[in-house]
């Protein structure tokens, strides 16, 4: 078993706590979205689930994603080989296509789904502008120590195991449990 804490944000439209809890996690619209349609989630820390949206009041809910092995996962954050393999096909496709000038990471990620390439997937773990603190490990080298990074893990379908743990009502200042 192979498990991701996830934090999964939706606008607070003043629903009731019962309400909430069966409506989340909510399926992302089919377009316009970083990896495709399916569920998000900001993994290991709700940071960016906090600030994530155009929203004024928000619910965060903290689940467990838990996943057969890590295969299950197409990992862009902490796989290497997973990282030159969608750099191959990246590359791949700016060859073969004429209209590759106009794509957008988000148009690969749905041309490899629609095309059935991610299909042993469950799901998509990546990192996009990130916010770095920058220091450099040893002084005088250009290496240097780089964090928080947004990471974000969209989930295909809930055909794993999700566990919801916690729901909270969440404004700047103020945060409240939902109640199971």
């Amino acid at each position: 078993m192979y498990s991701i804490i996830g934090f999964h944000t939706c606008e607070d439209r003043d629903e009731t706590d019962e309400e909430i809890r069966t409506k989340i996690p909510i399926k992302s619209e089919p377009l316009k979205q970083w990896f495709g349609e399916g569920y998000y989630f900001w993994t290991d820390s709700d940071r960016f689930a906090k600030n994530w949206g155009n929203y004024s009041k928000r619910f965060i809910s903290k689940y467990c994603i838990g996943f057969s092995n890590q295969n299950d996962v197409f990992d862009l954050v902490g796989n290497a080989a997973h990282q030159e393999e969608f750099t191959e096909m990246l590359n791949l496709i700016i060859k073969k296509s004429s209209k590759s000038e106009e794509m957008d990471i988000s148009a690969v990620f749905y041309f490899l789904r629609n095309e059935g390439i991610l299909s042993q997937y469950k799901a998509i773990k990546g990192s996009g502008n990130s916010y770095h603190t920058l220091g450099c490990f040893i002084s005088g080298r250009k290496e240097k120590l780089m964090f928080v990074d947004r990471i974000q893990l969209c989930l295909f379908d809930k055909n794993v195991d999700l566990t919801l743990e916690s729901v909270i009502r969440y404004s700047e200042g103020y945060h409240e449990y939902v109640q199971s």
